[in-house]
């Protein structure tokens, strides 16, 4: 029983072109099982977590053979000091993230490419006090350059 958690999850990445700086890069999101990262979750829900934080983990491994530069933002439903951020951060370390705000639940990040690499970024946050949801929303501003 996996008490109204939805097992199908997709991570969903567009290649883009900047207008301003011509960085062609992957922009990336996708949206993680919740209530499975503290040691009250049970089996089903930790199973799901660990399928979540390996599909992250391929696709980052196919967008990143490309040779572009990733943006990501996620809504991981990881807190920090959990067994589940410990293994989404060795799963994210093999990928090279640089992230963007502070880590917990949502996170934000970039990883450089052969074709290019972000410049500098700026990360914002819009409260939930000023949103109709339970989370805030990642605000990353960025300029790039292409490589050849």
């Amino acid at each position: 029983n996996f008490r109204g958690s939805m097992t199908r999850r997709y991570v969903r990445a567009v290649l883009l072109e900047s207008k301003s700086d011509k960085l062609t890069a992957w922009f990336l999101t996708t949206h993680f099982v919740v209530g499975a990262d503290g040691d009250h979750a049970d089996q089903l829900h930790r199973t799901l977590m660990r399928q979540n934080i390996e599909a992250l983990g391929a696709t980052l491994s196919v967008l990143r053979k490309t040779g572009y530069p990733i943006m990501g933002e996620l809504d991981a439903n990881i807190h920090k000091g959990t067994w589940a951020y410990a293994e989404f951060m060795q799963m994210m370390d093999r990928h090279g993230p640089t992230f963007h705000g502070h880590e917990g639940v949502e996170y934000a990040f970039t990883i450089d490419g052969k074709h290019g690499a972000f410049t500098s970024v700026k990360a914002d946050i819009i409260p939930t006090s000023e949103l109709n949801t339970d989370h805030e929303a990642r605000v990353l501003t960025w300029e790039g350059h292409a490589r050849n």
